[in-house]
């Protein structure tokens, strides 16, 4: 990661931690799934994993105490800040799908499909094991696909289907069409980069 995009990261994180002191936490709690108490702070789940948050200092911990890189900071502020509560639809959408988000389709495929289909491509039986090893729910779709719950209320299907000697493999990244009632297109562009990294990298391991 360049230097300009990790300084874009820092600003983001500090424009949204400014941001957190302002806004009607109870309510975002709610709004969100996550809970919140003034003597407490905030705690909220992010791929399966539990983060506490000091609304004032906005400092993060987890469980586990490992660092917590901008980009996640980010990503689950912009989820606070952004969640209003809106019912899940229980109807997939692709990117660009999304309102906006056919501007960055292009972006999106460039940033998640197509290094999901590196990874994945000829590889179903990995992919199958990967999403296992994260914890997703196996999905009626394509060759093999798997449900991850990113935040409270962000359900996220990674869809494969294999290539083959007359067809290139194919994939897809599906979201609730409620997805921009709880985050912004960039960080839903994050987010399914993050999606993909773990899954390569429990294919590594």
């Amino acid at each position: 990661m360049g230097l300009p995009k990790q300084e874009g990261y820092r600003q983001a994180v500090e424009i949204a931690c400014n941001r957190l002191k302002s806004v009607d936490l109870p309510k975002q709690a709610e709004n969100g799934g996550f809970s919140f108490t003034p003597e407490e702070g905030i705690e909220i789940t992010f791929f399966g994993k539990s983060y506490h948050i000091d609304p004032e200092s906005c400092e993060f911990n987890s469980a586990d105490e490992s660092v917590i890189s901008l980009v996640t900071k980010g990503v689950i502020l912009h989820y606070i800040l952004e969640a209003d509560g809106f019912p899940l639809a229980k109807k997939f959408v692709t990117y660009g799908e999304i309102p906006g988000g056919m501007t960055y389709a292009g972006v999106f495929r460039r940033r998640v499909i197509l290094p999901f289909l590196s990874a994945f491509g000829e590889d179903l039986e990995g992919f199958k094991k990967s999403a296992e090893q994260l914890n997703g729910t196996p999905a009626l779709l394509g060759d093999a696909a798997f449900t991850f719950q990113i935040f409270p209320k962000v359900p996220v299907t990674v869809v494969l289907w294999e290539g083959d000697e007359e067809f290139p493999a194919s994939g897809k990244m599906l979201f609730d069409a409620s997805i921009d009632h709880y985050l912004p297109l960039e960080d839903v562009v994050v987010m399914g980069e993050m999606i993909i990294s773990r899954l390569k990298a429990s294919k590594e391991s």
